[in-house]
């Protein structure tokens, strides 16, 4: 798919967009396209407010097994479908924008990875790797 990085410097933080999610990398994090000032623009979005195994641990451990149930869960809820992007401000790895996500359907991605036990609440600071909690 082609579309335009965001313009440099872009200002993520306190914007809400309407972005249309076409590639999920894993529980929290997906690409979206955007319209930003007039210009269809690429972001990867990672989700605010939750951390999800990483799906590139070993296989066959349980913290790879959680995260592509994480990954599939994620898929079925965004792909290819329009969401409200609350853009939060930039994320710790280079090219990132930390976003809460909404649903079509008005509910919030962050609360249902948790609800659903695929992701723990994380504010930023250390993460949990003790997935039997989850």
């Amino acid at each position: 798919m082609r579309c335009k990085d965001p313009p440099a410097p872009f200002q993520f933080k306190d914007l809400v967009l309407l972005g249309k999610c076409f590639r999920v990398h894993d529980g929290d994090s997906f690409r979206a396209l955007v319209i930003y000032k007039g210009d269809l623009t690429c972001l990867t979005i990672r989700l605010g407010g939750v951390d999800c195994p990483e799906i590139s641990a070993a296989r066959g451990t349980l913290e790879r097994r959680i995260a592509e149930k994480a990954k599939a869960f994620v898929q079925e809820c965004v792909d290819g479908k329009i969401v409200t992007l609350r853009l939060l401000g930039n994320g710790k790895y280079a090219g990132r924008v930390l976003a809460d996500v909404t649903l079509e359907d008005g509910s919030d991605l962050a609360n249902l990875l948790v609800k659903s036990r695929l992701a723990f609440t994380y504010d930023g600071g250390r993460k949990r790797k003790d997935w039997r909690n989850l």
